[in-house]
């Protein structure tokens, strides 16, 4: 009986630390963000045209060749949190606008549905960066800058 509970409370052990990693596919842009696909997703990366496309369970992704620095294969920490947002920058809305201040000269704003399709993008100048959703249809967008990756809902 208690060699059967010994047995029984390692392999929660093992099972808990193995829950933590997992072997991920990690793409990296290059205006230093990433994005991070579960090799459990079965992503599917595939190149159409001047586009890099990767198809997974949960999303889907696809954006110029330019733009994505390389990829690799990484454990990842499934519950980690790579980084937390500068807490310099502020994001507003105004109406069909949204204004994201303190952000870096140059640093690329990207807007993506929820297909993983880029619908808008922008570039900060004098520390900040504005994008008018006016043009977009009403539903679910993510705003990606530097490691900032921020989702919202346009109603």
């Amino acid at each position: 009986m208690r060699r059967t509970r010994l047995f029984i409370s390692l392999l929660f052990m093992l099972l808990a630390f193995g829950a933590t990693a997992q072997s991920s596919l990690v793409i990296y842009l290059t205006d230093g963000s990433s994005a991070v696909f579960p090799l459990t997703e079965q992503p599917k990366i595939t190149f159409e045209g001047e586009y890099f496309k990767v198809v997974a369970e949960q999303a889907t992704i696809e954006m110029p060749r330019a733009d994505v620095k390389t990829f690799k294969f990484e454990e990842r920490d499934a519950t980690a949190i790579d980084e937390v947002a500068n807490e310099a920058t502020s994001i507003t809305t105004n109406g069909n606008s949204v204004t994201i201040n303190g952000i870096a000269e140059g640093c690329a704003v990207r807007v993506f549905n929820i297909n993983g399709q880029m619908v808008l993008t922008a570039t900060a100048s004098n520390g900040s960066c504005s994008l008018s959703l006016e043009e977009l249809a009403n539903g679910l967008y993510i705003i990606n800058y530097n490691n900032t990756t921020i989702k919202f809902l346009k109603k």
